[in-house]
């Protein structure tokens, strides 16, 4: 008797999408039979290039004619909410793209929508599964002390508007994607924010300029937090504790030094976040994992909605 097969569907039919099909259809036991879009052309042509046996009319046709136990919601991110309510309705495991809605006041709507329905869904944080961030993690759980990051990001608004983005995603660009930075300090950190020191404040509709905040945690650690707001910088991040620094930038990349020694211990390479979008593979594994209850997963709706708390704070707080 063979290994029963783990079966995925799909929701959306973008990039994105394509993306999340690749990466687990490369894994053993596991099936992408099922998929679902509002754009049903897009959905078609996603379904013929990787014979996924379903293409859905809607969710609970996805639902029924596939029995899947887990679904990705990879939609727009001003669908996302309705689109993760919809999907509670049924027996399977969520695993859903980030953000959690356009903004903290949907997020928040969608955690009291989940506790009211005894629901939780898995975040696709994907750089929280890049092998450089597994590295630097493995490494600090060695370490004793608080930690001191400085974290540097940057929106090309600009390029972004080329993407024919709608006018309310780009509204709320930073729970977008500034939100992938603050989740990795807040990943790194592993403590509660204690306070939020703002430095430079952004202003809707600001032109080029820098946003920025110190975070204060708990535990001791700290952050300085940098976003170059409509202007060029490569993402990054330094991390120092007592005994040792990383440095992680490009974020598919890191290396460590020891406090007496200048010499750069580089991570081992890594051909996963190469073959696939830099932690897809990985948080794949992870999610079928989680599913089956094997282990915890990275991300959950409130770790998700702390983060999206974090970047309100940030950038709209007073």
């Amino acid at each position: 008797m063979g290994l029963e097969v783990f079966k995925v569907s799909i929701i959306g039919a973008g990039k994105i999408a394509e993306e999340h099909i690749r990466a687990f259809r490369s894994l053993n036991g596991v099936s992408v039979n099922g998929i679902f879009s509002r754009t049903k052309s897009k959905a078609l042509r996603l379904a013929q290039r990787y014979d996924i046996a379903v293409v859905a009319n809607d969710i609970q046709d996805l639902y029924v004619r596939t029995s899947a136990d887990l679904v990705v919601v990879a939609v727009t991110i001003d669908a996302s909410k309705e689109i993760i309510e919809l999907c509670w309705q049924y027996d399977w495991s969520v695993l859903t793209e980030k953000p959690l809605g356009l903004n903290y006041t949907e997020a928040l709507s969608l955690s009291q929508k989940a506790a009211s329905l005894n629901k939780d869904c898995f975040v696709a944080f994907n750089r929280r599964h890049y092998a450089s961030v597994e590295w630097v993690r493995q490494q600090i759980g060695t370490q004793t002390g608080p930690l001191y990051i400085s974290a540097f990001g940057q929106e090309s608004l600009h390029e972004v508007c080329k993407e024919g983005f709608s006018e309310k995603i780009l509204e709320h660009w930073m729970f977008a994607n500034s939100i992938h930075i603050i989740d990795l300090i807040l990943f790194f950190a592993d403590s509660p924010v204690k306070a939020i020191h703002k430095l430079n404040r952004y202003s809707a509709g600001m032109g080029p300029g820098v946003v920025s905040a110190f975070i204060e945690f708990e535990n001791g650690s700290t952050s300085i937090y940098q976003c170059n707001w409509d202007m060029q910088g490569p993402w990054g991040l330094s991390i120092s504790a007592r005994s040792n620094r990383w440095e992680i930038k490009p974020l598919e990349t890191a290396y460590m030094q020891t406090n007496d020694n200048r010499a750069k211990i580089y991570m081992p390479e890594a051909t996963i976040d190469v073959e696939f979008k830099p932690g897809f593979k990985r948080q794949a594994e992870r999610a079928v994992y989680a599913s089956k209850g094997h282990r915890k997963f990275e991300a959950n709706l409130l770790d998700g909605l702390e983060t999206m708390r974090i970047v309100d704070d940030i950038f709209l707080g007073n």
